[in-house]
């Protein structure tokens, strides 16, 4: 007898029915979860512009903004700038290029279209540092380490200024985060991408070629290298060149025999701050709270060492190395490794919300990773919220203690226009430091020299001038005003004193005082209010008798 083949029967109406159902609750469920991922990115963004424009320039540039500002109007032909602020200085040109084309079209400087470039490159940073967080570890991860970089004093503080080092920390973000789609021979377009962008990078600052280094240390742990072709590593070699074959060609050409000054300055230069400053600046800027979080987040990357891991691990060990090391250690150098830091503290964090769900349950997680954002972004909302135009924060006060560089420069642009609406143009000033100097020359148009610049030309920065006999220039009218300011006289109390010195010898006159109030800077033509926080004075030093002692000496506080 034959057998009956057994034929399944065709799937009824209603169950097709429910598969689309089914489906349609899924699409609509995925979509829900894009709108409200959208909307969480926008708020963060828009949190992390807000904070970064509020009250932009309630206070003036510092000396950094002052000259690479200066340049920028310099490179536009807007104003007299070039004649105190060459462009061929320091660093390479592409910040102060785009400033300077958006100062042709103003056809005015402008201290808000300047901070409002840095500011747009700031908040670019935080929405890469979604991308790539979210691409490494998940949403949540990608979500949280945006959240705390919008709102992160350190990096709200720095990207509000016009400082090289966001727009070449952005250019390194975006590197970093296209050498990490790269594996192999057929993804080398990402490869090509990141030299590229890194090139970009050192165009901005040329100290952004350290990206090599850590891009090689990452491909050589990841075992990614055994795959890469040398045609390809000498491509990407030659990329970089390319984007700097213009600064090296144009410092040599046109800088002549001080072409090497600067980098003779910056390798021998005595270090500025101690061996622990980043460590302190983290402590302070990033919050106490958060810093753990991102010590958990690289212990946890040592352990586990995937491919993120071993990339945001070079990132931070190489770049980390090189800041450490080099002898000038500033406030803004550290941005260039914010990025990973949040995305290693924003992981750590979510793997201890997955080990308390996998422990206790997923309430007991819920509540934990509340109160953990609660510490980390807590402390930090305060300082953000007042970064505009706070003049001194009890937030970063105590025994770890550094500067802030606008705040500590405040009461510095109306100086150099004292100097514009006070002194005739040919005046020469004698200041502590080349910082307040620069803001003379910016606001006041006014020239100067500065105590502190050595003698020695490895010793100084080839854009300023020594003064080797100040006695001799004084008396023969070469120069004619003193200027104190606390900022340099905390740091170099001996120039403070020294320059109070001529102004007693000189019996110098305090024509012009800046002083703190409260949070606000005040200010008037004449000395400052008996017990007030100075910050600067300016003195004539106009028909002083260099034998008798002066009696126009004020108290400055120092």
């Amino acid at each position: 007898m034959m057998g009956v083949r057994a034929r399944s029967a065709p799937p009824t109406a209603p169950e097709q029915g429910d598969e689309v159902i089914i489906e349609l609750e899924n699409h609509h469920a995925r979509q829900r979860r894009r709108m409200l991922v959208s909307f969480a990115l926008l708020v963060i963004v828009g949190i992390a512009l807000y904070v970064r424009l509020i009250h932009l320039t309630a206070l003036g540039f510092n000396s950094d903004e002052a000259v690479y500002t200066g340049q920028s109007g310099a490179l536009a032909g807007v104003g007299d700038y070039a004649r105190n602020f060459s462009p061929f200085r320091a660093h390479p040109l592409l910040l102060q290029t785009i400033l300077a084309m958006a100062f042709t079209i103003l056809g005015h400087m402008s201290e808000f279209m300047s901070r409002a470039t840095v500011v747009v490159a700031g908040v670019a940073a935080v929405f890469s540092t979604y991308l790539l967080g979210r691409r490494m570890f998940g949403l949540v991860a990608g979500l949280g380490a945006a959240l705390a970089l919008a709102v992160m004093p350190y990096h709200v503080l720095i990207s509000r200024q016009v400082l090289l080092d966001v727009p070449a920390g952005l250019a390194i973000l975006l590197a970093f985060a296209a050498l990490y789609r790269y594996d192999g021979p057929a993804t080398r377009r990402w490869l090509y991408l990141a030299a590229a962008l890194a090139g970009i990078g050192c165009v901005i600052k040329e100290t952004m070629v350290v990206f090599a280094p850590a891009a090689v240390l990452y491909l050589a742990w990841s075992r990614i290298l055994k795959r890469t072709r040398v045609r390809d590593i000498v491509a990407c070699g030659v990329l970089m060149l390319v984007m700097l074959a213009p600064f090296i060609s144009t410092r040599f050409l046109f800088s002549g025999s001080g072409a090497g000054g600067y980098i003779i300055y910056q390798l021998f230069r005595p270090p500025n701050h101690p061996a622990w400053y980043f460590p302190v600046v983290f402590w302070i800027f990033i919050t106490p709270v958060a810093t753990l979080a991102i010590a958990y987040g690289v212990i946890l990357a040592c352990i586990n060492r995937t491919r993120a891991d071993m990339l945001l691990l070079s990132w931070l060990a190489v770049f980390g190395a090189f800041f450490q090391f080099w002898p000038t250690k500033l406030l803004p150098y550290a941005i260039i490794l914010v990025p990973a830091m949040t995305i290693l503290g924003a992981r750590g964090l979510v793997d201890l919300f997955q080990r308390v769900r996998e422990r206790w349950s997923t309430r007991a997680a819920t509540a934990v990773a509340f109160v953990m954002a609660l510490a980390v972004l807590g402390p930090m909302v305060g300082p953000t919220s007042r970064a505009g135009n706070v003049i001194r924060d009890s937030s970063f006060s105590g025994p770890l203690t550094t500067d802030v560089e606008v705040q500590d420069f405040a009461g510095g642009r109306e100086t150099g226009l004292w100097f514009a609406e006070h002194t005739p143009p040919g005046a020469v000033a004698m200041t502590m430091g080349p910082s307040l100097g620069n803001l003379v020359s910016f606001y006041g148009d006014r020239d100067f020299f500065a105590l502190s610049v050595s003698n020695d030309p490895k010793l100084r920065n080839p854009a300023y001038r020594p003064i080797p006999n100040p006695d001799y220039d004084i008396r023969q009218l070469e120069v004619q005003y003193a200027v104190w300011d606390a900022y340099t006289n905390d740091r170099a109390p001996f120039f403070g004193q020294r320059l109070m010195d001529y102004v007693s010898k000189y019996s110098g006159t305090p024509v012009f005082s800046v002083w703190v109030a409260g949070n606000t800077v005040d200010y008037n033509d004449g000395p400052p209010p008996p017990g007030a926080e100075v910050r600067i004075v300016v003195y004539q030093l106009v028909g002083g008798d260099p034998l008798v002692s002066g009696t126009g000496q004020t108290d400055t506080g120092a």
